[in-house]
């Protein structure tokens, strides 16, 4: 068993191996990374929430002046994605 913690060192769960009892360095190292990249798809997750309520409250307030407004959050990939495709003329 080793601990899974987040960057500010806290413990969120574990990670469980088999067979062995002690912790060796090839757990250690992806119970690091396994960390690392579960607290950054939970912040992800927790952002896309945000963004998806601030979408419906704005569209529901529009709503009420008879303006309905589109709106599309666009992540860093997706203006690069964009960007590189104006540039090319897509």
């Amino acid at each position: 068993m080793c601990p899974v913690k987040e960057k500010c060192g806290r413990t969120f769960g574990v990670l469980l191996s088999g067979g062995t009892i002690f912790a060796g360095d090839w757990l250690i190292t992806m119970t690091k990374v396994a960390g690392h990249m579960l607290e950054l798809v939970w912040r992800r997750e927790q952002l896309e929430t945000l963004i998806k309520v601030a979408q419906a409250w704005v569209q529901d307030h529009a709503e009420e002046t008879a303006h309905t407004p589109t709106i599309k959050f666009m992540g860093a990939l997706e203006r690069l994605r964009d960007a590189k495709a104006a540039e090319r003329g897509i």
